[in-house]
């Protein structure tokens, strides 16, 4: 019943309400919302990357970034805006549009990193790590990446000093081709330059986002992306065991993987996992009690 309503509210989304919604948006949504919908396409990236300097530049604001987006996707245009608001978290936007968000949150999971319907996942994960990152973060993101950029492009430097909004830098990136999306499941992504400056950063948490992302949504394990190695200096022993533990935890893999569940954003949704092979049907009473104890002082603990 609720995809049907779910359903219903997305038929009714009108072009003229776009004008609206672009008004109820704060500037980081709009920022964050324009680098989600137009992201994933290079020449959309550079269209869109023009169209949010001048904007963030000028004190006037207003613009129709969404109705020139809806124009040129009639067929997904709603289906992706919605998505997008719902990461961006815009909700009394989409309370105006007349959406529950009990039922966007259990359809498009916005809280559940790396999956996505119909936006594309390293856009979702890049967009949640520009939210994460302090200002002081985000900008010695720029300066590290942006030289490395530098290095490697010889065409003129993004002129742009605003630290608060990442996703500008990123998407002059996307437009250079130093880091790549690569398609819908992230195959012949390049975020290398992402992931070893957040890990050498101490901000583990966000390369390993990125890097999860890529391999979660890898159709095969041909295309799964491995950790950038720690900087260090290795001996002979060091590579050894290494290569032993890659070579063990490689024949795991391939053991489990002949009864692993194959989880993919079309059958995504809570899953209950019991770490537990046998059960018994009946327990005794002095058991129960001894459970219940050991519960407790764990509880304590």
């Amino acid at each position: 019943m609720a995809g049907s309503n779910l359903l219903t509210q997305l038929d009714s989304i009108d072009l003229n309400d776009l004008v609206y919604v672009e008004r109820d948006l704060s500037v980081a949504q709009k920022v964050g919302l324009c680098f989600l919908l137009y992201g994933d396409d290079h020449s959309d990236a550079t269209y869109i990357l023009q169209k949010l300097l001048a904007m963030t530049r000028s004190d006037f604001r207003q613009s129709n970034l969404l109705m020139q987006y809806a124009k040129s996707r009639p067929e997904a245009w709603k289906r992706n805006l919605v998505e997008a608001l719902c990461i961006v978290g815009a909700r009394q936007v989409l309370r105006r549009l007349g959406f529950h968000w009990h039922e966007l949150r259990m359809h498009y999971l916005p809280h559940i990193n790396g999956i996505t319907l119909h936006i594309h996942p390293l856009l979702k994960s890049l967009y949640k790590i520009c939210e994460e990152l302090s200002l002081a973060q985000s900008g010695r993101l720029v300066l590290d990446v942006g030289e490395k950029v530098a290095r490697q492009e010889a065409g003129d430097p993004l002129r742009f000093y605003d630290h608060t909004y990442l996703e500008v830098f990123l998407l002059d990136w996307l437009t250079r081709r130093c880091i790549r999306l690569g398609d819908i499941n992230a195959t012949g992504s390049d975020v290398q330059l992402l992931i070893e400056h957040l890990k050498l950063n101490d901000l583990k948490e966000q390369a390993k986002l990125l890097i999860d992302t890529v391999n979660s949504n890898a159709p095969d394990q041909d295309h799964v992306v491995a950790p950038p190695l720690t900087i260090k200096r290795e001996t002979q022993s060091d590579n050894q065991q290494s290569a032993s533990t890659v070579q063990a935890a490689s024949s795991s893999a391939s053991i489990r993987r002949g009864n692993a569940l194959q989880l993919s954003r079309e059958n995504a949704g809570i899953v209950l996992i019991i770490n537990q092979k046998r059960f018994h049907r009946d327990v005794s009473q002095d058991l129960e009690v001894k459970t219940i104890k050991k519960t407790r002082w764990d509880g304590c603990g």
